[in-house]
């Protein structure tokens, strides 16, 4: 579990931050869905053996946390849009 001791010093460290996780997260999926493939599983279905399911299990949990945290990206962006728009609005 990554750990953040602080914020980030300006806005172009914080993207970086912001775009290194949900890549992380797909490629750490990718890699397991891989090694399900090369350990003889189908990556389209459960397979039935403990490390190959694992691998499985790892490889689309990770690909839908990526998903997850792109959602709540767009919903964070335009709840930040929207109030600077009233924001500006009411001035």
């Amino acid at each position: 579990m990554a750990q953040i001791e602080g914020k980030a010093g300006d806005a172009k460290t914080e993207l970086r931050m912001a775009i290194a996780g949900p890549i992380t997260s797909v490629v750490i999926g990718l890699i397991c869905l891989t090694l399900t493939r090369a350990l003889e599983g189908d990556p389209a279905m459960i397979p039935q053996a403990p490390v190959e399911a694992m691998f499985w299990w790892l490889g689309y949990i990770n690909i839908g946390l990526d998903l997850n945290e792109k959602s709540r990206q767009c919903a964070v962006m335009y709840r930040r849009v929207r109030l600077r728009g009233v924001k500006l609005h009411y001035r």
